[in-house]
């Protein structure tokens, strides 16, 4: 089991701050990244606010609701799926990787989903994405159907990535073996306002295939891993 615990947040300056959660929220929706450049470890919450820094957190936000175009009715809503093309998060959501792929994305979770099949080719390769991921601590799920279309055993090898961490599992496929189910589970922060992960395959028969494929993130914001 992966053994989460509390950790101090984004910034070092406002864990006495009635607003700390709010404070977290802006960092991890970019809309903030600090008051002491380069190491911005610092928020100043007690600080006023200039209107040139006003003018950066009035961009950002834009850009995090996907209005950076100033088309506010282009906004990437969380509730509303048929925006999300929209969204900043969300730049290419109909074509993602080669694939058709349906995208969602909100304050708490991202998604990306694909509903056919995608042969797994011999060399390991990045067969599905979730990109542009904001800064903060997150529990990645991956879930597939594992299909062997071809005679003879098979075996493939996956793994979810999400920076430094990754799943890793091999699968052995008995003949004409359909629809066997496979999890991968993984806990991440990112730093960067900008991330991605990738389930990564290799085929070692020439015949196995995903099918159904989802790659799901969900927000443990002050969450990190513990070795145990």
């Amino acid at each position: 089991p992966t053994i989460v615990n509390a950790a101090g947040g984004t910034f070092v300056d406002d864990d006495a701050s009635v607003f700390e959660a709010d404070i977290e929220w802006l960092a991890g929706a970019g809309v903030t990244l600090g008051c002491n450049p380069p190491v911005n470890d610092r928020f100043c919450p007690e600080d006023n606010v200039s209107r040139g820094q006003m003018a950066a957190f009035m961009r950002r936000f834009a850009e995090f609701l996907g209005a950076e175009d100033g088309v506010v009715s282009a906004a990437d809503l969380a509730s509303n799926a048929t925006n999300a093309a929209s969204s900043a998060y969300a730049a290419d959501s109909d074509l993602l990787d080669g694939h058709d792929s349906s995208y969602f994305t909100g304050n708490d979770g991202y998604s990306v989903w694909h509903d056919a099949e995608i042969a797994i080719p011999t060399d390991t390769t990045s067969l599905l994405e979730l990109p542009n991921l904001p800064s903060g601590s997150y529990m990645f799920i991956a879930k597939t159907w594992l299909y062997n279309g071809g005679p003879g055993e098979q075996f493939a090898e996956c793994w979810l990535v999400a920076g430094a961490d990754n799943d890793y599992l091999r699968v052995t496929l008995a003949d004409t073996n359909f629809g066997v189910p496979v999890t991968w589970t993984v806990v991440h922060t990112f730093t960067d306002p900008a991330n991605e992960v990738e389930l990564r395959c290799g085929d070692y028969g020439f015949d196995v295939s995903l099918n159904n494929t989802k790659i799901t993130g969900i927000r443990l914001d002050s969450l990190r891993n513990q070795p145990g």
